[in-house]
């Protein structure tokens, strides 16, 4: 193999391993459970030696996670070393019936060796196993103990042949499955999979005979540093960034709906033979002689790509070519010459049961600033190539995004004409070779598949069939994959989607709520929760990266601020102004002793979350009458974070319509948490007729009866008994309020907390008859935070709003009541005490 043939990687160092501690533990609501101690088991398994074959530096790999995972509080429950295929299966057994599964709160199981195509590794007998067997033995049914526990799967092998040099590849992938081979999703019965491979698909792993792989390096590098506060899939993104490109693996999370930290405790380790192991001897002076050629990968194997790297001594050897990003490019961002966010293709192949699905997702895409293509309906296999295919042309797009809702299995869709396009056709059709246009460009794949049972029409293809624009051969150039920036999300369903596909709802749901504001990763993952909320049985998510390098935000476009209309309503300004009052963060302080269960004097209020709180927030309105009040934005992200660190898990809404509020008060109030937690919120930050009624974003009149309705015992039986609060911070005109009397007008509301903060706004004295003072008053929701920051801890929720009440009533910035605190209703038989689990002490 010559030179030019090979792949320069810069040669790695000993690492000296030095976990940092977390200094704070993450966990629900927003993340798993990862706090036990030890935090989890370990498991893992490195296959040196074979019979024509040593994968030299391997042993340094075991060495390394063991001193990482140790450091960061887990046990290692075995090392496997050089097993056969019998003994590695047995080993998985063993594993599974250990009591310590039950005990702990997370597992990593990793695995080290050969590998081939379709994930299939090898055990030192030569024997084959597969990535999914691996897997599928930590299922539900398998392995109950860790069922609703986060799993780990870090895989380093070969995962083809494919070397990162110039390759032809035919794109046209023929289907080897038959129907009866095909697994649904939903039957394999997997839930909060997180795995790792040190490749993509189809290529070769990397190893240095003295220092071990390049993956295990790095991901030691990276995790001893930021695992303290970051979670793992932002860890694996900068593993990405900052390792060479061809390095960079693939990550799949498997029905995972929370976020992981390993939540490190970094303990120094006293006499650890293991880490002065670390440091190998006679290595030093090599690396520094080949430094100048770097290393590169050989095949070694003849069924397979061997991981092993091999030195290349030669006077004339080119200069260590090094793949590395800017380390502050954390974050995919929009050229600032482009007017949208990017471009959209939606495929509906569920016509006509999915076509108000798509249209919705039209919608919403379109909101946030992206140009649609379609909907396309009923598209054949060939009408999709292209339609892909003319992606390609796009030249200004920071991102794209392409939709199909239709049948498929695993990796596959079947198009309208019965034919299979597989997922890889797609991503290759944008790779970076094929679409320079968008390289360096995130791309994004959501896919709605109903699983197909049917036979599928197999053609061979020649390579000179220009029936398609994807049937010729593609070659590639370049010496790293090409499939880069690619997010994919699979949701498959267990049925056909006549009446329309949940994941629409919960999609829509979430990008247009607060939490469409998140990165991309935990995005999805509250999308895949939100579906559990809707009672989406059948439904399994599944997501993929392939060198996925940063965080990515849908930020719509915002156009250029333009003066309110003239023909505003004289009787309110176009935005409520209010002075930055607000602190950026106020820290709760946490309780250190927490009622255990529920006494004659209070309720119990221990569980994990505490309880479910929603918050309706209205900064904007489109009816021409409401002013905007954009201060509401801060108000809202304060009340989400202090209820957050009281332990609730917090759902915040914002600008909703009538006819959406009153599906997300539906939705709320059926929700199956409430059965299992101990307490329920709702909070509503708005514009009043009066002290009966809320507006809605377009200027429609919520009666507040509607909301209190649903928290009666007989609408939301799984509240019966457990405390309840609302809280209402009400903004409407001074005269208003003396015109109306407040009430609830519902029966069967035990158990309840109503609190009203009503903000008034004067007349101006002067200038327009009738125009309303646009400087919005703030005393009373600032006390109201501070109190329940400090006095949460120790004070029931009544004596809180006591002490808000008196903090309110001393300020001289109230004068003439312009802020008042009303006790609407209060049927507590109990004290409820919120006990802040998570806060500053």
């Amino acid at each position: 193999m010559s030179v030019e043939d090979k792949v320069v990687l810069p040669p790695l160092s000993p690492l000296h391993i030095k976990v940092q501690p977390a200094s704070e533990i993450r966990g629900p609501p927003e993340a798993c459970r990862n706090e036990t101690n030890p935090r989890g088991a370990v498991f893992i398994a490195n296959y040196k030696h074979f019979p024509k074959d040593v994968r030299h530096g391997s042993e340094v790999d075991v060495q390394y996670l063991k001193e990482l995972f140790t450091q960061m509080g887990y046990k290692i429950v075995e090392e496997l070393i050089d097993a056969g295929n019998e003994e590695t299966r047995k080993a998985l057994e063993r594993l599974r019936n250990q009591k310590i599964l039950e005990e702990v709160d997370s597992l990593v199981v990793i695995f080290m060796s050969h590998g081939r195509q379709k994930d299939v590794f090898y055990t030192s007998d030569e024997e084959e196993m597969t990535c999914e067997e691996v897997i599928e033995s930590f299922s539900t049914s398998m392995c109950p103990a860790l069922c609703g526990k986060p799993k780990l799967f870090f895989f380093q092998m070969c995962r083809g042949q494919r070397q990162h040099v110039p390759v032809k590849v035919n794109k046209d992938c023929k289907i080897i499955e038959n129907p009866s081979q095909r697994k649904k999703m939903c039957k394999r019965e997997l839930s909060d999979m997180f795995i790792w491979f040190s490749s993509i698909s189809g290529f070769v792993s990397y190893r240095d005979p003295d220092h071990g792989s390049y993956f295990v390096h790095y991901v030691c590098k990276i995790f001893m540093k930021h695992a303290k506060d970051k979670a793992l899939d932002s860890l694996i993104r900068q593993v990405n960034r900052e390792a060479p490109i061809p390095v960079a693996g693939n990550y799949n999370e498997i029905a995972a709906i929370h976020s992981f930290y390993f939540n490190p405790i970094g303990e120094e380790l006293q006499n650890n033979e293991n880490l002065r192991s670390l440091q190998l001897t006679g290595t030093e002076s090599r690396v520094d002689n080949e430094m100048a050629c770097g290393v590169y990968c050989s095949s070694t194997r003849k069924e397979d790509a061997a991981d092993c790297m091999k030195y290349y001594l030669k006077e004339d050897a080119p200069e260590c070519k090094k793949y590395y990003l800017e380390e502050d490019e954390e974050t995919y961002s929009r050229p600032l010459a482009t007017r949208y966010q990017g471009t959209a293709l939606i495929i509906n192949n569920l016509h006509p049961g999915c076509s108000q699905d798509v249209e919705k997702l039209a919608d919403v895409f379109s909101r946030l600033g992206y140009q649609i293509q379609g909907p396309l309906s009923n598209l054949t296999r060939n009408e999709l190539l292209k339609k892909v295919s003319h992606l390609k042309e796009l030249t200004e797009e920071s991102s794209v995004i392409v939709v199909y809702y239709g049948k498929g299995f695993k990796d596959y869709l079947i198009t309208s004409d019965n034919r299979a396009v597989a997922y890889q056709e797609l991503f290759s059709t944008l790779n970076d070779n094929n679409c320079p246009n968008l390289a360096g460009r995130p791309k994004i794949f959501i896919f709605n598949i109903c699983f197909y049972t049917g036979t599928v029409v197999e053609e061979e293809k020649s390579v000179d069939d220009s029936e398609s624009e994807l049937a010729t051969d593609a070659i590639q150039y370049g010496d790293v994959p090409a499939e880069q920036d690619m997010f994919i999300l699979t949701v498959e369903v267990d049925g056909n989607c006549d009446g329309g596909s949940l994941l629409t709802e919960a999609l829509y749901q979430v990008l247009q709520s607060s939490d469409g504001a998140r990165e991309l990763t935990p995005l999805m993952r509250t999308v895949s929760r939100r579906l559990q909320e809707l009672q989406a049985k059948g439904y399994t998510t599944e997501t993929r990266t392939l060198n996925f390098w940063r965080d990515f935000y849908f930020t719509p476009y915002k156009p250029p601020v333009t003066p309110p209309s003239t023909h505003v309503s004289s009787l309110v300004p176009a935005v409520l102004q209010r002075s930055p009052f607000i602190p950026k963060k106020i820290n709760v302080v946490a309780s250190t002793k927490i009622k255990t269960v529920a006494t004659e004097d209070a309720y119990s209020n221990r569980s994990t979350p505490r309880g479910l709180v929603l918050i309706i927030s209205y900064d904007t309105y489109t009816s021409e009458n409401l002013p905007n009040c954009y201060w509401r934005k801060a108000d809202s992200q304060t009340l989400r974070d202090l209820l957050g660190q009281c332990g609730y898990e917090v759902t915040l809404l914002k600008n909703l319509s009538m006819e959406e509020l009153s599906a997300e008060l539906k939705l709320y109030k059926e929700r199956e948490q409430h059965g299992f937690l101990d307490s329920a919120m709702v909070v509503w930050l708005g514009l009043a007729r009066d002290t009966n009624t809320m507006y809605t974003s377009e200027g429609q009149t919520f009666p507040l009866k509607q909301l209190y309705t649903c928290f009666t015992n007989t609408n939301c039986p799984a509240l019966t008994g457990k405390p309840k609060f609302i809280f209402l911070h009400m903004t409407l005109l001074e005269e208003d309020l003396k015109a109306t009397q407040s009430y609830t007008g519902v029966e069967d509301l035990r158990d309840t907390f109503i609190l009203r903060l009503v903000s008034k706004l004067k007349r101006r004295p002067t200038g327009p008859t009738g125009q309303v003072d646009g400087n919005h008053p703030s005393v009373g929701f600032v006390s109201l935070c501070r109190v329940l920051a400090d006095h949460a801890h120790d004070s029931h929720l009544e004596k809180i709003v006591s002490l808000a009440e008196e903090e309110l009533a001393g300020n001289p910035s109230n004068k003439g009541n312009l802020e008042t605190f009303t006790r609407q209703y209060s049927a507590f038989s109990k004290d409820f005490y919120l006990n802040p689990k998570k806060g500053h002490k």
